[in-house]
Order: structure tokens, then C-alpha cells, then sequence
């Protein structure tokens, strides 16, 4: 958006219906901040975004998953629309056994490139899903992961030192543990977590699964 007004054009904003409070508060500010010309922003369903994309739009950018985004996609192409698509990905982290025969500093900096996938609830556009180890290295390099592992810190995401939150639903939170259950069911093995997560009585309701590392299948 800044760099759409910047580039001195107007804009239109739809929002997660996904995330009402979130949404809700991106609208107070939008409105306190821009007239309704400069910027126009609309809460509501899948109904309001469809509504939204029988429009001609001179480009659309979205983020979210490839499902929508093949929609999105398909509503642009009528008006000729040009599109960015922000779909996300899973990315393979690979380690040769050099990778240990470096600084101690260089090791913990790929560990910690590997937890990156923890990092706000694994919604990175590049998310390390999984790490292809070196046998040579293996044992050493999975044992470092875990130590670092077990440090991350749940919570409340306005804590800075909290690295994973809550599921931002009930939906969201049944999905991964059904990911659990196939991964169980395929022989693999849980090295961490697996189970959901009570972080604190405060806010123990929330939907919180535990940082999980798997093995195998």
C-alpha cells in the first residue's frame, strides 16, 4: 500500500475475513488516515472479495493461498488485469557436512535459518518445511536443532521474545493436528512436540501446537 500511494495511485483494500479484530483495527487506521478516494477499504466474506474482483482494476496483488490465488487469477484475466501473487511456498533447507566444520557461529546461524518455519506460525513466504541432512552429519546437526528447539518461546506475540503464537483458528489448529495424525499413521517419528500446546494460564484457550520436529516419512 505505501508504495502504491506512493507511486501516486489509489488503492482498494479487502482484508482477512479470517481475522475480524485484526481486520477491524486496518480499517480504523485506513479511515482515520486516507479519504474513502485515496484509499477505500471493505470488511466481510468471500462474497465482498468476489464482488470486488468483477472489477477493472489496473493490478490486483494478493497474498494468500494458491486456491484464492487461482481464482484472483482467473477474475483478472476478464478485465486483462495485471496480477502479483503472494502465494507462499515450501522450501527444502539442504546441509552437506561442511556445514559442521565451520564456526560455531556459522552452525547456529543455519539452525536457526532452519526454525525460521516456526516463526509467526509458519507463515514465512519461504518456509523451511523440512531440512535434507547429510548422513555424515546427521546425528551432530539434529541435535543442535533440538536444543534450540526446545528454547522457542509461546505466547503472546506482542512479547518480543515470543517466537510462536496461536493459530489464528480452530480450523487452522484441527488442520495441523490432523498433519499429526497422517505423519503418525506414515511411520514417522516425533523428535519434539506434536501435541498441543498449554503456554500459560492467561492465555492457555488459545489455539497453541507445540514447536514439532519430524523424522522420516
Amino acid at each position: 500500500l505505501v508504495s502504491a500511494i506512493a507511486a501516486g495511485n489509489t488503492a482498494i483494500l479487502k482484508p482477512s475475513e479470517l481475522t475480524p479484530n485484526l481486520s477491524g483495527l486496518i480499517c480504523k487506521v485506513v479511515r482515520e488516515v486516507f479519504t474513502e478516494d485515496e484509499v477505500a477499504i471493505f470488511e466481510g466474506e468471500a462474497d465482498v472479495s468476489q464482488a470486488l474482483l468483477d472489477m477493472p482494476f489496473d493490478h490486483i496483488f494478493f497474498t494468500g493461498s494458491p486456491r484464492v490465488g487461482k481464482i484472483v487469477m482467473a477474475a483478472a484475466a476478464r478485465h486483462l488485469t495485471s496480477v502479483t501473487l503472494e502465494l507462499g511456498g515450501k522450501s527444502p533447507n539442504i546441509y552437506f557436512e561442511d556445514v559442521m566444520a565451520q564456526e560455531d557461529a556459522f552452525v547456529s546461524k543455519c539452525v536457526e535459518g532452519l526454525l525460521l518455519g516456526f516463526f509467526n506460525q509458519g507463515e514465512v513466504c519461504t518456509c523451511p518445511s523440512r531440512a535434507l541432512v547429510q548422513e555424515s552429519i546427521y546425528d551432530d546437526f539434529i541435535e543442535r536443532v533440538l536444543v534450540r528447539a526446545k528454547q522457542i518461546k509461546q505466547g503472546n506475540p506482542l512479547d518480543t521474545e515470543t517466537m510462536v503464537g496461536a493459530q489464528v483458528s480452530r480450523e487452522q489448529f484441527d488442520r495441523i493436528m490432523g498433519y499429526m495424525d497422517v505423519a503418525r499413521a506414515d511411520g514417522a517419528k516425533f523428535l519434539l512436540g506434536g501435541e498441543k500446546a498449554v503456554v500459560g494460564s492467561d492465555i492457555a484457550g488459545g489455539f497453541y501446537v507445540q514447536p514439532t520436529l519430524l523424522q522420516g516419512s
